[in-house]
């Protein structure tokens, strides 16, 4: 059996965007697009809060027995695999569903007190996962990132799943790409009617196609915006990327931030692998997507500032690849992505299979958070082969002192980022997940 990595999943409290938006709340709606595996597969629901919570989850119409959510700690539920787990998957999981709604299919949480909800989807090997957000923080205009399928062995059919606030809500899309079916055209928007708060869009585009760039928002009757909430996931059934023949995939599973929340600063941290050696070939993906393409982005790698070049004109994005920190600027909000490439692309490979990580601006920081990495002990018997966990952090340098894992200094320590006041550290919590 393989050993797989799988980076830790934070459960998060951002003090960013506005005094009011944060990623926790009282009410979620989790979208379980079309994995590869069906059914087979197992949505992972990990929640924790500050303050003791009772909290109820509605399974496919089904709604399950009250249960606790401890302060400081992570309580977890699994759906499926098929009639399995706490509750069955079959009556969420989009099945089928190549450009239509499926009834009911979301997935609802409800707390007495604010709480946190991170989901993940894991089948063996493959695993991704995502950071849920609170209805109450839910935007009307959406880009999607995504990635083309370059794996071997498997089509890749990249999805997105729309969740509405209200009935009756009208979205627009303007798809990038023509769509699985082949009705809906590349760049021609049309519009879909959600008729019920827990209904789910989903619309799939052709095998091993890039979706990045689809726009989706919501809008009147007449056509005219209409700033009525939405919920947006990007995924993919399957996805190996970074090199031709890629091999190891996985579903790609993103919640995506409303267009409103982007930010001007990004600062990220390598997550394929530190570079050992100049021979060392081990890179992650990052793309930078615009709103207006006469933004300005610069990025800044050991102490060199660069102004991106070579926009994506189907998707609004700039593209490179780095096996080193970085600091990403724009004097324009923008959506930031990591990828993570699959094992083999790379030299010496590693153990790692593709993720897409939508990241949280520097305007978003916070100081204190609670983890849980998803170790192949932790989730139903056989449904993991993840036994390896990093934490990546990336924090003011002149703070990093401060900084502990259950109340201990970290063994690994903290690397300075060139050119910028910010420190990263990767820490193997493998014993401690």
């Amino acid at each position: 059996m393989k050993t797989r990595l799988l980076f830790a999943c934070l459960l998060l409290s951002f003090a960013g965007f506005t005094q009011d938006f944060s990623n926790k709340g009282k009410e979620f709606w989790i979208a379980y697009p079309e994995h590869i595996d069906g059914t087979n597969s197992v949505m992972g629901l990990y929640m924790t809060s500050e303050a003791d919570a009772n909290v109820t989850m509605t399974v496919g119409g089904i709604t399950l027995p009250t249960f606790a959510v401890t302060a400081n700690n992570i309580t977890k539920k699994f759906l499926g695999p098929g009639n399995g787990g706490d509750a069955p998957n079959i009556a969420v999981h989009m099945t089928g569903i190549r450009d239509g709604i499926g009834s009911g299919k979301a997935i609802k949480i409800i707390a007495d007190k604010p709480i946190v909800v991170f989901s993940h989807i894991i089948r063996s090997a493959r695993s991704g996962a995502t950071l849920a957000l609170p209805k109450s923080v839910w935007g009307s205009e959406y880009v999607v990132p995504n990635f083309q399928n370059t794996g071997a062995g498997n089509n890749g059919y990249g999805e997105v799943n729309v969740i509405a606030s209200q009935p009756n809500t009208v979205i627009e899309i303007t798809p990038s790409q023509r769509s699985r079916d082949g009705a809906r055209t590349a760049g021609v928007p049309f519009t879909v009617n959600i008729p019920n708060v827990g209904d789910v869009y989903q619309l799939q585009f052709q095998a091993d196609t890039d979706i990045s760039g689809t726009k989706i928002r919501s809008i009147s009757a007449g056509g005219v915006p209409k700033c009525v909430p939405i919920a947006v996931y990007s995924a993919t059934t399957w996805t190996g990327l970074g090199c031709t023949n890629a091999r190891g995939g996985d579903n790609l599973y993103q919640q995506l931030f409303p267009v409103s929340t982007w930010g001007k600063e990004f600062v990220t941290s390598p997550l394929k692998k530190v570079a050992t050696s100049a021979t060392d070939n081990n890179t992650d993906i990052f793309r930078v997507f615009v709103k207006d393409p006469a933004t300005v982005v610069t990025k800044t790698e050991n102490g060199v500032t660069t102004t991106l070049t070579g926009l994506v004109a189907t998707g609004n994005f700039y593209q490179f690849s780095t096996s080193l920190p970085t600091r990403i600027s724009a004097n324009e909000p923008i959506q930031t992505v990591q990828y993570i490439t699959s094992e083999s692309c790379g030299n010496p490979q590693t153990l790692s299979d593709p993720e897409m990580i939508v990241l949280s601006p520097t305007e978003q920081t916070i100081s204190n958070i609670n983890v849980f990495s998803a170790h192949q002990n932790h989730v139903p018997s056989g449904q993991s082969q993840v036994t390896t966990h990093y934490l990546n952090v990336v924090m003011k340098t002149a703070n990093t002192g401060s900084f502990k894992i259950n109340g201990v200094i970290p063994t690994s320590s903290f690397i300075a980022i060139p050119g910028t006041d910010f420190s990263y550290l990767k820490e193997n919590v493998t014993t401690r997940a």
